[in-house]
């Protein structure tokens, strides 16, 4: 559904139809993630009494943008903007390639109850902005 290339074109971020975003090292001879976003809110391991952590439902994601100066990225899911921090791990193991620990968590959500869904969205990533 999207594609966008980070800042300093290393990274590439792209959301899908099937409700997951995922963000490539463009460098890498391995093309697979090195972060996922199947998760709403973390992709850490829960904890008791947290609040619900589903997965993405599918033909959520409408739009992916990397947002002030690459440190955050924004996904269009449904009728909401969500705000995530991210960490990348790039450290390689051939043994443990499958085990990702690069993570992500929901900074902030702004929903908009009188839209059904978010196709698009447009934020400055190339200086530091209050928007």
């Amino acid at each position: 559904m999207a594609l966008c290339w980070s800042q300093d074109d290393k990274y590439l971020l792209s959301c899908s139809a099937d409700g997951r975003a995922r963000l490539f090292d463009a460098s890498r001879k391995i093309k697979e993630p090195v972060l996922d976003f199947v998760r709403s809110v973390h992709n850490f391991k829960p904890k008791e009494g947290e609040p619900p952590n589903e997965p993405f439902a599918k033909d959520s994601l409408g739009h992916c943008q990397f947002y002030y100066m690459d440190k955050f990225i924004l996904l269009a899911a449904k009728n909401s903007l969500r705000l995530y921090k991210y960490a990348l791990d790039l450290s390689t193991n051939d043994l443990k390639r499958y085990a990702k620990k690069s993570r992500y968590k929901l900074v902030t959500s702004i929903g908009y109850a009188a839209a059904q869904s978010i196709t698009a969205l447009q934020a400055p990533n190339t200086f530091h902005s209050h928007i």
